[in-house]
């Protein structure tokens, strides 16, 4: 039984939060709240940065260094005539334009290395949590949506530092350093300079909210538009078989647009955010430059004083622009940040114990006693199973669909802990053993075959990547897989493609048996491992099947009666209750579940033995 058929898993959300991950608009508060989360990954980098703030300090400085040889090009040189002093001026000019851009370099490279790095470790932490996380993560996760998380959001990162987040520091010390030099150099015109700033503080608390949540939806449509893209291009062959490429091209194109759409409002709204603040600094200057000429004309300011305060009064809206601006990239970060921490703040639902111990080499010994599990929100799946599975046994799993089988699977591998009951391995509650450990010694072989992009040799040492070439191809070998892998021109160092689409269905069923040789489990599960293959496939996958059960704890979850009816033990599931145990022969000749799966398998010659009750009933 799946998660969708059971109910949605849980996952364990962050405190006082929620699973889903559309979330509301987190509030200023909260915004600080993740101003201070982020901390732990700035931290390393704190000196680099304060080298950065040091160089923008300069700058700044710089910067209003520079009106000044303007003024005394104006009042002295032009108006004063004294000749000398223009190459003084213009020496001045050109040591102060070098020396910032020293300072200008060394700011941006080190800007630059301290974003990338930060994206390097955050990007790190969320890929390891992802892997922590439990299988219910997954199970109600899109693909698509959880890597536009780890890919994009995690960008965002970078951008606080790199999209001009550090130069607020430097913005607030050339605002309050310029208006200071403008109160001393003419009180009354600062004055009226900086009459239309409540303005920029109405148009910043006008918009912020709406390209906030401008930017979430963005954001949360993107994350769909990806799992969707993601699934369709995975399922091509599907897509293919039932002609229905033009039905998807038209959804994604309807998708598509709604992004489009999304995105020229979003657009709009910063472009409206940007032009009511430009207005503003329009009323501004020309408040300024009619007083300013009154103050020149009535003798107050000389000319050059002018042109120097005018310029001081660039300086002095650049702040409050740049802010605005930051403000307009700090909210899509903060956003991508937000949904980030959503992620990091979900804990596994299945966590290893404080005390949990580490079992270094198992015997294989399983029992289920009395194991009942349920999804979380769900109907219960599995009834108060008991049955065990001695070193070296081979279990059968079967019943109709629904009836459980996988999840017992499951909940060997430990992908979920019971609700009830215990599951023991070697005599040990499995809940008090390391995961690590645990899994380190269980292996699969899935009736989907899973291979990664890569080599055929890469694929199998993915089992124990500690072993050589020689281990490689002997397991190869046990797995019926070394004569088409050395037909290949490049053997072993053969690329498979995505998921291994160069190869054919059992040929991966091959590579994957091959792999859990290499691993060397002791508890093996095999769930429908030869199901869906031809008849020379299934023969030669059963043949390595054999050879990889021999001497492990093997648990087979099969339809077809040829790979169970050798089975030590054969646990017969329906609605999540164990309704018979027992050899095929004991089972077959009881009139129970199994009988009534199996008899249209069985020979024809083995039809006089079976009773009508069974022939009516197959």
């Amino acid at each position: 039984m799946t998660p969708t058929e059971a109910g949605t898993p849980n996952l364990t959300p962050p405190k006082g939060g929620t699973p889903n991950w559309d979330v509301k608009v987190e509030s200023s508060k909260e915004q600080t709240v993740t101003f201070r989360r982020l901390w732990p990954f700035i931290k390393p980098y704190t000196g680099a940065l304060v080298n950065a703030v040091i160089c923008l300090l300069a700058l700044s400085i710089l910067g209003m260094l520079g009106p000044l040889p303007g003024k005394i090009l104006i009042d002295e040189v032009l108006i004063g005539r004294k000749l000398p002093l223009l190459w003084v001026v213009i020496g001045a000019i050109v040591l102060l334009a070098l020396v910032r851009q020293v300072f200008s370099y060394l700011n941006s490279y080190t800007i630059r290395y301290v974003g990338s790095r930060l994206v390097f470790d955050l990007r790190t932490k969320l890929f390891r949590h992802l892997q922590d996380l439990s299988l219910s993560f997954y199970d109600q996760k899109q693909t698509g949506k959880i890597m536009s998380r780890l890919m994009g959001d995690v960008s965002s990162f970078q951008q606080l530092v790199t999209g001009n987040a550090l130069s607020l520091i430097t913005n607030i010390f050339q605002f309050f350093a310029v208006l200071a030099i403008m109160l001393y150099l003419h009180w009354k015109l600062t004055l009226v300079a900086m009459a239309t700033f409540p303005g920029h503080l109405l148009t910043y608390y006008y918009f912020r909210d709406r390209v906030r949540e401008l930017s979430r939806r963005s954001r949360d449509k993107w994350a769909a538009f990806s799992g969707s893209a993601h699934e369709v291009i995975r399922g091509t062959k599907l897509v293919k078989s039932f002609a229905a490429e033009r039905r998807e091209a038209k959804d994604f194109v309807h998708e598509l647009k709604n992004l489009f759409n999304l995105g020229i409002d979003m657009g709009l709204q910063s472009q409206h955010w940007g032009i009511g603040s430009s207005m503003v600094e329009l009323v501004g200057r020309v408040l300024f430059v009619a007083y300013a000429a009154y103050c020149v004309i009535r003798g107050e300011l000389t000319v050059g004083t002018y042109f120097m305060f005018q310029s001081y009064l660039g300086m002095l809206h650049a702040p409050v622009m740049s802010f605005v601006e930051l403000i307009s990239q700090i909210v899509p970060a903060l956003t991508g940040m937000e949904r980030v921490f959503e992620i990091l703040d979900m804990r596994p639902e299945v966590q290893e114990a404080p005390d949990a111990v580490s079992m270094r080499k198992m015997r294989g010994d399983v029992e289920f006693r009395d194991v009942s599990f349920q999804y979380a929100d769900g109907e219960p799946v599995l009834h108060h199973l008991s049955f065990r599975a001695k070193p070296g046994e081979v279990v059968a799993l079967v019943g109709p669909s629904g009836a459980g089988k996988s999840t017992v699977a499951n909940l060997i591998s430990r992908f979920y802990d019971v609700t009830s009951g215990q599951i023991l391995v070697d005599g040990v509650d499995m809940r008090k053993v390391k995961l690590r450990s645990l899994r380190e010694q269980i292996g699969s072989v899935l009736q989907e075959t899973i291979l990664f992009s890569g080599t055929i040799e890469e694929n199998v040492l993915y089992g124990n990547p500690e072993k050589d070439h020689d281990d490689v191809e002997s397991a190869a070998r046990e797995a019926n897989a070394h004569d088409f892998i050395a037909s290949f021109p490049d053997g072993y160092r053969s690329e498979m493609g995505e998921n291994g689409v160069k190869l054919s269905g059992g040929q991966r069923q091959r590579i994957a048996i091959a792999r859990a040789i290499l691993k060397d489990p002791r508890i093996l599960i095999l769930d429908e491992a030869t199901s869906s293959l031809d008849t020379v496939s299934e023969a030669l996958i059963q043949q390595a099947l054999e050879r990889l059960m021999k001497g492990r704890t093997t648990f087979i979850i099969a339809h077809r009666l040829s790979t169970i009816r050798n089975a030590d033990k054969i646990v017969v599931l329906q609605r999540g209750r164990i309704e018979q145990i027992g050899k095929h022969a004991e089972l077959l000749a009881q009139d129970g579940l199994y009988r009534k799966l199996y008899s249209p398998q069985l020979p024809t010659r083995d039809a006089a033995h079976r009773p009508e009750r069974a022939q009516q009933v197959a």
